[in-house]
C-alpha cells in the first residue's frame, strides 16, 4: 500500500470516529506511559502509571478466570484488589504497605467469607456465613491451634483443634 492509501484509510478511520488497535499507549508531556490498553486473545486491560511508570491502578479481563482490579503503591506492592474466578467466586484482598494480604473478603460457592491475617500472611480470625451453618474461627499466631464457634441447625459447638486439625476439646462433646 502507498503513501496515498494509507492516507485515505487514516482519513476513512478518522472519519468514523473510531480506532482500531491491538494496544495503546498514551503518554504525558516527557514521553512516560501514563495509559495503556491492551487487548489479546487471553486478556484486555487497562493500566494506568504514575509520573515515574510505575503501575498503579489494573483493571483486566483474564480469559477464562474474569474480571481483575488491582491498586498499587510507588514500590509496586498490591494493596487493594477484586479478582473473580470462572465459577462465579470472587475475592476482595486488602493489603499492607509491605504487600502483605491482611484483609480477605470472599464469595466461594454463594458463601460469603472475612478472613483478617497477621503481619506473616496467617489467619488469625474467619467468619463465615452459609445456608446451613455460620461459624468464626480463631487461630493463633502460626495458625496452629484453633478455636471454633459454630452454629446450625442441630445447634451451637463450640471446639478446639490443634495443628493437626484434630479436636482436642468440644461443647457438646
Amino acid at each position: 500500500m502507498n503513501i496515498e492509501e494509507r492516507v485515505s484509510e487514516l482519513e476513512k478511520i478518522i472519519n468514523k470516529g473510531e480506532i482500531e488497535a491491538k494496544n495503546i499507549r498514551i503518554v504525558d508531556e516527557r514521553g512516560n506511559v501514563r495509559i495503556s490498553l491492551s487487548a489479546g486473545d487471553e486478556a484486555v486491560g487497562i493500566m494506568i502509571y504514575d509520573k515515574n511508570g510505575i503501575n498503579r491502578i489494573s483493571l483486566m479481563v483474564l480469559d477464562p478466570e474474569g474480571p481483575m482490579f488491582v491498586i498499587s503503591d510507588d514500590k509496586r506492592n498490591n494493596l487493594f484488589s477484586v479478582v473473580t474466578s470462572e465459577d462465579g467466586g470472587s475475592i476482595v484482598s486488602v493489603n499492607d504497605k509491605k504487600g502483605q494480604v491482611r484483609i480477605n473478603i470472599s464469595m466461594v460457592n454463594e458463601t460469603p467469607s472475612i478472613t483478617l491475617l497477621n503481619e506473616s500472611g496467617e489467619p488469625r480470625l474467619t467468619l463465615l456465613a452459609g445456608d446451613n451453618k455460620t461459624a468464626v474461627r480463631l487461630s493463633d499466631e502460626d495458625h496452629i491451634n484453633s478455636l471454633n464457634f459454630t452454629v446450625e441447625k442441630r445447634g451451637a459447638i463450640i471446639h478446639a483443634e490443634d495443628g493437626d486439625d484434630e479436636i482436642i476439646w468440644s461443647y457438646p462433646g
